[in-house]
């Protein structure tokens, strides 16, 4: 894989050489078998995993989709945790 210096992917080896053959400066070649690619993702939010967020979330859109409800009888609501008691 050849990479120009923009880190852009180029086809051929020719087209990040300079006038004298050498590998021009910010040019990267990545032999074949390795990984050129290493941090495909990055440390997750835990705030969209928190019950608050999803709460919010649950309201807009509630809120969003009975914009376009007319019929009051037919609008959504957000459900309420129930609270169950285990004897």
């Amino acid at each position: 894989m050849f990479y120009d210096e923009h880190g852009k992917h180029v086809r051929t080896k020719k087209e990040i050489l300079d006038k004298n053959g050498n590998v021009r400066d910010g040019c990267s070649i990545i032999p074949k078998g390795e990984v050129y690619e290493s941090h495909l993702f990055t440390v997750k939010n835990k705030d969209f995993k928190s019950k608050a967020f999803t709460g919010e979330v649950k309201k807009m859109y509630t809120k969003f989709i009975n914009n376009y409800v007319k019929d009051e009888a037919q609008k959504l609501s957000v459900l309420q945790p129930e609270v169950f008691i285990c004897q």
